[in-house]
């Protein structure tokens, strides 16, 4: 019988990238900045990689969260995914690439700390 994702979260391959996420981000939601353990720190993927084990996904697609942040921020990122598709399957190849190349050089921007 096949794992069922609870299953994966309990294995000590996604423990220990639990715990490199939470010390990565000094044991404080990324959204609030509240390091109060009672709120729950939770580690929240951004996005799935499809066939891939939880544990297995690269750092940058995960954030340290508190629970109330991360009942707040997936439903507003699963919307977004959503959304994204359906302008996908709207959108002929070549504004994909042209977007693609737009939304990357963002994340560069972001990721040196431009706003």
């Amino acid at each position: 019988m096949p794992k069922t994702y609870s299953d994966k979260l309990r294995e000590v391959k996604w423990q220990q990238k639990r715990l490199s996420i939470l010390l990565r981000d000094g044991w404080k939601c990324r959204d609030c900045g509240n390091p109060n353990p009672e709120l729950g720190l939770e580690v929240h993927h951004c996005y799935y990689l499809a066939g891939v084990h939880p544990g297995d996904h690269p750092d940058e697609a995960m954030l340290s969260l508190c629970h109330p942040c991360h009942q707040i921020r997936q439903p507003r990122e699963q919307a977004l995914h959503l959304v994204m598709a359906k302008i996908l399957c709207a959108t002929p190849i070549t504004h994909i690439e042209a977007m693609f190349w737009l939304l990357l050089a963002r994340c560069s921007e972001l990721e040196r700390g431009s706003s």
